[in-house]
């Protein structure tokens, strides 16, 4: 089983584009992930054995994309916000000439003169419609509210157009000036070269090259010089030129010439209501917008076709909100050390649209040694990874009011961490296990509907343990030992739930046959009992007859299968689940009568998972929104 590398943490965090292949110091270092790999018989005898080695990290099918969200997330149409600028505001105009002073009937052209402007803060800067075509960086010192004028359309866009190209038979070039690192990694170096874990999958080579280059607003593939074909573009082996393969001649075409459109140091300082598109972050540079301070919020933002990501948050106190995050290169967002973080009303989808390999990074979002997370009323849809991946030490997280689907990797995977509560999620048709909970404690996961997946539920524990420093993953604000974060499985509940129709995934059962629930320790040490797992009041479908219900941790080194409840409750009296032969879930992904009337008693759920649930909720497992 490989080791994951630990990342480098600089104490002030500095981050600029530098040349190809050379290092990038980033703002803040994201990690990998240790892959577990999973059993191969349906009857498992782990001894004292280490998890086998992880599966081989290439991309999975495109993700379903049939599915529609149950709730409304996202962005508002860009120019709807009509709320009064601020008295004091500062107007920019893109198009208004220099020599303005800022207020609206002479507003300067760009946010930087804006911000020039600023000598403290808080100041609210206001832009007037069109595109701006800049890279802002916001100081320690200046807190903004940085907003499109009521009623008008905003975009910070990354390209330029390109001219003065030149033919070579079937081949265009126009001259490069730009040097941007290729690095696939947060530390700006090689990728890896231990087997199995690598950001780039050999088949998409391309993936962490920021280049982009589009054509009358059709985004082009990077290729290889020699491969250079209509509908593709390369960069030419000496960086000095972009070369396409379709004749420019009376259309438009940008390429990506900027990376970065916002850096915000500053603490209390708003993004709100405009769009940013198509710029070209390395991945060491962690985003096209990147939040650095405390209690900064992002409000009604698009953000849309970055080269590697979208956004990417650290600080103590920040809120996204009503904000959509599509088509990332790599993933849609990510957070490091982002305590208090509070993220609602989002929409990531298409994400990973490089095809890099799902591990160690990749899909919809992403976060890493933060504390006090809240996710709620959002959707992740169609991301080619994960949706939501908690991992190395994230501690008191709620998801709520959420729907997870059609992600080609697992749904929501929650590992190395402590303190998860999972409350009314609709995780459906995802490409891998719907619900991954790895090396994890204390997870509460009450009425929720986990459907049509790879697999349904799966419960694992490997051989890592929070107690030993030198295993990558540790939250180096923390103690170690760190009496809240044990990485042990311990006290999870699955509560007034569905679980089943599962779809298979090779990548994760091996020869095994796909289930509803799994739960294995791969240590040999804990056996389901003492890892204190619990299903109440739940809903279980196995759409295959020839396959069990559960793969079940029986004794510390036994892994039972179990085809029928009788048998399963004679090893564990923690079981309260109604096992039906037919889908349990209807149209608009409703409990079916025949599932109502077999599902347990319900359980009273506590206030605090009470307060999570939606007042139009129905009763009964699942508790879908009509």
């Amino acid at each position: 089983m490989p080791d994951s590398t630990p990342d480098e943490l600089p104490a002030s965090p500095q981050a600029a584009p530098s040349p190809r292949r050379r290092r990038v110091v980033a703002v803040a270092a994201l990690s990998t992930a240790v892959v577990i790999a999973l059993a191969t018989t349906a009857v498992v005898l782990v001894g004292g054995q280490d998890a086998p080695t992880p599966p081989a990290p290439t991309t999975s099918s495109p993700p379903r994309d049939d599915l529609v969200p149950r709730i409304e997330a996202g962005a508002p149409a860009l120019g709807s916000d009509m709320s009064e600028p601020a008295p004091d505001a500062i107007y920019v105009d893109p198009e208004a000439p220099d020599g303005g002073d800022g207020n609206i009937a002479r507003p300067v052209p760009s946010v930087k003169a804006a911000l020039d402007r600023v000598n403290a803060g808080p100041r609210e800067i206001v832009l007037r419609a069109g595109v701006y075509r800049e890279e802002v960086f916001i100081g320690r010192s200046k807190t903004v509210t940085i907003r499109a004028y009521p009623g008008e359309e905003v975009w910070f866009d990354g390209t330029d157009p390109l001219g003065g190209w030149s033919a070579d038979g079937e081949v265009w070039s126009a001259a490069w000036d730009k040097e941007f690192s290729s690095s696939p990694t947060y530390q700006g170096g090689e990728d890896s070269t231990e087997e199995n874990w690598q950001f780039v999958d050999p088949e998409h080579p391309f993936a962490a090259y920021p280049e982009q280059v589009w054509f009358d607003g059709v985004a082009l593939e990077q290729v290889a010089p020699d491969a250079v074909k209509p509908g593709t573009f390369a960069l030419a082996a000496d960086g000095s030129h972009i070369l396409i393969g379709e004749d420019p001649d009376g259309h438009e075409v940008l390429a990506s010439t900027r990376q970065r459109a916002f850096q915000v140091r500053s603490d209390d300082s708003v993004l709100r209501g405009f769009g940013v598109r198509r710029y070209a972050p390395s991945v060491a540079l962690l985003g096209s917008v990147v939040l650095e301070g405390n209690r900064d919020v992002v409000d009604g933002l698009v953000i849309e076709d970055s080269s590697t990501s979208g956004l990417f948050v650290t600080g103590t106190g920040s809120t996204v909100r009503d904000t959509t995050l599509r088509r990332g290169g790599l993933i849609g967002a990510t957070a490091n050390f982002a305590d208090d973080l509070t993220l609602q009303g989002l929409l990531f989808e298409q994400n990973n649209a490089e095809l890099f390999n799902q591990a160690p990074v990749s899909g919809g979002f992403k976060i890493s040694r933060s504390r006090h997370l809240t996710i709620l009323d959002s959707v992740f849809l169609q991301n080619q990874g994960p949706g939501i991946w908690l991992d190395q030490s994230v501690f008191d997280t709620t998801i709520a009011r959420t729907d997870v689907l059609g992600n080609a990797g697992h749904g929501v995977f929650a590992e190395i961490s402590d303190q998860v509560r999972l409350v009314d999620l609709l995780i459906a048709g995802n490409g891998r296990i719907g619900l991954k909970i790895n090396d994890t404690s204390n997870v509460a996961v009450w009425r929720s509907t986990i459907i049509g997946n790879g697999l349904g539920v799966s419960i694992l524990q490997d051989t890592r343990r929070a107690s030993d420093p030198s295993i990558p993953g540790h939250d180096e604000r923390r103690p170690i030992p760190d009496p809240g974060m044990t990485w042990v499985v311990s006290g999870v509940e699955i509560v007034d739930s569905v679980i089943g129709e599962l779809t298979g995934s090779e990548r994760d059962q091996g020869s095994q046959a796909a289930v509803p629930l799994w739960v294995q320790d791969y240590s040999s040490e804990f056996d389901a009992e003492a890892m204190g797992v619990e299903l109440r009041g739940s809903v279980l479908y196995q759409n295959d007859p020839d396959a069990p219900l559960a793969y079940w941790q029986s004794t510390p080194t036994t892994v039972d299968s179990f085809f029928d409840l009788e048998d399963w409750w004679t090893v564990t009296d923690h079981v309260d689940v109604a096992a039906v032969d037919e889908t349990p879930i209807g149209a608009d992904h409703r409990l079916t009568d025949a599932a109502r009337e077999a599902s347990p008693e319900q359980s009273t759920p506590p206030a605090e998972i009470a307060a999570l649930l939606p007042a139009d909720a129905e009763p009964g497992p699942g508790a879908i929104i009509p």
